[in-house]
């Protein structure tokens, strides 16, 4: 009853703002924000999060019960708002996949074979589903989510979970790496669809040289049987992409939270 009765004066303020910022990065992060994992697993997961960090802060943190609701308040809306920016950031990439995969799925002739994205709730393109399902399994192979979490977890060395203020520098960040969504996806559709142009080519060539030839009828196929080979051949470089990603996101996260 002491423990209870002291940690309810002293520690569940602090608690609060700690498991604020974790909850915050679970609403938007890769994997564990995820419709299809339970929402049970999700809280257990941040509440033993927060019961570490919380055990590792206390002694250097002091918020008691009389401090003042106002700077309580504003401590813990800043702190969601770092989580939901870390996750936010850490799911760009999952974006750039899909963007890759939307354009090539066009490309290709797949723009209509759309399937339901259990994690969005939305229809994406099938070959964009299959992009995404890919990076996710580099991204658990990579120990991706161990990485989040240790991200989050120092993120509370490099910002104190008593902030109450920004610079707003982490904004120019934030703008880079959406801008960064565009470059994953030229990066990883780009010999593709240079591939696809080719043949394109090739074909309007072929129905000048051969006006009997009913290139649509040719073509189509052709470009869908391509398409889906290139594809299969481009999957170990994207795996070798998608871990380089994944390994300097870290170093992204850092970069974010000493510019906020």
């Amino acid at each position: 009853m002491e423990f209870i009765w002291q940690f309810v004066h002293e520690g569940i303020y602090l608690w609060s703002l700690i498991i604020t910022r974790i909850i915050g990065m679970f609403v938007f992060s890769p994997l564990f924000g995820a419709s299809i994992v339970p929402a049970s697993v999700r809280v257990g997961l941040a509440f033993f999060i927060s019961v570490i960090v919380y055990s590792t802060l206390s002694p250097y943190y002091a918020i008691g019960i009389s401090t003042p609701m106002l700077s309580i308040l504003v401590s813990l809306m800043f702190n969601f708002l770092i989580g939901i920016t870390m996750g936010f950031i850490a799911t760009l990439i999952f974006m750039g996949v899909q963007f890759a995969g939307e354009v090539y799925g066009i490309q290709i002739g797949f723009g209509m074979v759309n399937v339901m994205d259990p994690q969005s709730q939305t229809q994406v393109s099938i070959l964009s589903q299959f992009s995404f399902y890919l990076a996710m399994l580099v991204f658990i192979v990579t120990r991706g989510d161990l990485v989040l979490i240790n991200a989050l977890i120092n993120s509370f060395r490099v910002i104190p979970p008593t902030v109450s203020s920004t610079s707003l520098n982490f904004v120019n960040v934030l703008v880079k790496r959406t801008g960064d969504v565009f470059v994953v996806g030229m990066e990883i559709g780009f010999p593709i669809i240079m591939f696809l142009l080719l043949v394109s080519f090739i074909m309007g060539i072929l129905s000048r040289l051969v006006p009997q030839m009913n290139v649509f009828m040719v073509g189509l196929p052709l470009k869908v049987g391509l398409g889906l080979i290139m594809f299969l051949l481009l999957i170990p470089f994207w795996i070798d992409y998608f871990t380089r990603l994944f390994s300097n996101m870290y170093d992204t996260l850092m970069q974010l939270l000493v510019n906020f």
